[in-house]
């Protein structure tokens, strides 16, 4: 049959030695310190990546959006460096709608007016970036929720040319 093991109660037990010595129980007490710490530190570190991951998923749809937009302005005019579109103004909301974060967005300030603008016309943006070529200026903030459901809000000004060059450095 099966042979029933039990819990020893005596202070004799090798198990029960740990507890009984000052210095094993302060160990456990160290140990189990150690593990909330390293814990709390992964949480953090979690939730700080998920809010990044999410400010660069609303970054990439405003950049797509603005992208596509400037797709769709008339070919013959943004040679002469104006952006003027041939159909609806408000093409940059219809491509930013159809964007899977576009829920959490909410656009500040949208400007098309850096039309004309060239190397020897400089203009400058609401951000203090200098803008030498027809472009899109796109001020929006993002409210998503973090790792633990608490609201996060965040900012992002964006400049978006023909000549956009997608950032390949990844960390």
């Amino acid at each position: 049959m099966f042979k029933i093991l039990q819990w020893h109660t005596d202070q004799s037990h090798p198990s029960a030695s740990i507890i009984k010595d000052k210095k094993g129980s302060a160990v456990l007490i160290f140990v189990l310190l150690i593990t909330i710490i390293l814990l709390l530190a992964n949480i953090a570190y979690v939730n700080y990546r998920v809010l990044l991951a999410k400010r660069d998923m609303v970054d990439d749809a405003i950049t797509t959006s603005a992208l596509a937009t400037l797709a769709y302005a008339d070919p013959i005019q943004m040679a002469y460096g104006n952006i003027v579109f041939n159909g609806d103004p408000n093409t940059f909301y219809s491509f930013l709608s159809k964007q899977p974060m576009s829920q959490y967005i909410t656009i500040n300030k949208i400007n098309y007016s850096y039309n004309n603008a060239s190397p020897s016309n400089p203009m400058t943006a609401p951000n203090g970036v200098v803008v030498t070529k027809p472009s899109i200026y796109i001020d929006a903030t993002a409210n998503v929720t973090n790792v633990l459901g608490k609201p996060v809000s965040f900012r992002i000004q964006k400049i978006v040319d023909v000549d956009y060059q997608l950032n390949t450095n990844i960390n």
